[in-house]
């Protein structure tokens, strides 16, 4: 290893980084104020034309997650080629979707809670912009956090401090009633989103589910069932921050060509919409059909976790008494079952 200076951040830009750590595999390790720790390929970041440009605010927001996540260094050009990772419309693609802030509304929220964390508690300290909140919300720049923090003045929910020297504020009666709120909406919700393959195949499976959620006092949600007026991934990331906890169905089928294009295989959207859950922290039941074609395609690291399997003839909407001992469980019971052990009953 050895040492470098460098004027700026790749990522964000934010000046004054100082020293860098040249790694014994040419990625250059940076910790940066705004965005935390990480670490880049030496090439990507003396690249003249950053592709990520349009996209900073988020892969900045990215890492900020996975350091609060304790992965100190991630890649946010992990597991891209070198001709991938110079595509802006890669970069969009990787990070556009990810459940950061996007609406006036959400940053706000998002603003609140992130001072108030900062305060750890303490209704008399006071609050500032900061790189490091930037990030946190992923704003574009701290001028959007300044601005954000004056809307959150007019709206009562912080007020000016009375310390000299930069902007700071401290937060109100208001804004720790509407931070309690905030922080109970997102456990309390009653929705649920279903990830799973949309097939003829699947179709009991879809029924049973349904059966299992609204006996537990949930609402499902199903993304073929609903209406968009928007791009529908945009949807989907919204419907799973909105949601209490998801349900992945990783069933598969041999793959196939016909036509040119590949059909069956493994669920790649179902992988995507879990791991949007898991990265803002909700819980996932992980469930697939009981035979070898589906068995054989879940990847190594989705193996691990604990995984209800059921077989056609399981699928069973009704679902007996549950304080009633049973010997042979339908799959719609094991479900209910493993619902109200680790979610519990909705409202």
């Amino acid at each position: 290893m050895r040492n470098i200076m460098i004027n700026s951040c790749p990522i964000c830009g934010l000046g004054y980084i100082g020293t860098a750590v040249i790694l014994e595999n040419e990625k250059i390790r940076i910790n940066c104020e705004r965005c935390g720790s990480f670490e880049i390929a030496k090439e990507y970041e003396t690249l003249k034309e950053r592709p990520w440009s349009e996209v900073r605010h988020l892969v900045s927001a990215w890492i900020k997650r996975e350091n609060k996540a304790k992965i100190m260094y991630p890649d946010p050009t992990h597991g891209a080629g070198f001709g991938n990772v110079n595509s802006p419309e890669w970069w969009a693609t990787q990070y556009q979707y990810l459940g950061f802030p996007e609406t006036t509304s959400e940053k706000l929220n998002a603003l609140l809670v992130a001072y108030g964390d900062y305060t750890k508690g303490d209704y008399n300290a006071d609050v500032k912009p900061a790189y490091s909140i930037v990030s946190e919300i992923g704003a574009k720049d701290i001028e959007e956090v300044s601005g954000l923090s004056g809307l959150l003045v007019q709206a009562g929910y912080l007020a000016p401090s009375k310390r000299s020297g930069d902007t700071f504020y401290k937060i109100g009666v208001q804004g720790w009633l509407r931070i309690e709120e905030l922080k109970k909406a997102k456990i309390s919700s009653n929705l649920v989103f279903v990830a799973m393959w949309f097939s003829d195949i699947t179709l009991n499976y879809r029924n049973t589910v349904v059966a299992a959620v609204e006996y537990c006092g949930y609402k499902p949600i199903i993304v073929d069932q609903q209406e968009y007026n928007d791009f529908i991934m945009n949807q989907v990331v919204s419907l799973i921050k909105q949601s209490r906890f998801l349900i992945a169905d990783f069933t598969s089928r041999p793959e196939f060509e016909k036509d040119g294009y590949v059909k069956n295989g493994v669920r790649g959207g179902v992988y995507w919409e879990a791991g949007m859950a898991y990265g803002l922290g909700k819980t996932v039941i992980h469930t697939c059909e009981d035979n070898l074609d589906s068995r054989n395609r879940i990847h190594f690291d989705v193996g691990q976790y604990n995984t209800i399997f059921w077989k056609e003839e399981e699928l069973k909407t009704e679902i007996r008494p549950l304080d009633q001992s049973t010997s042979n469980p339908n799959f719609t019971e094991k479900l209910v079952a493993r619902i109200l052990a680790t979610i519990g009953k909705g409202g």
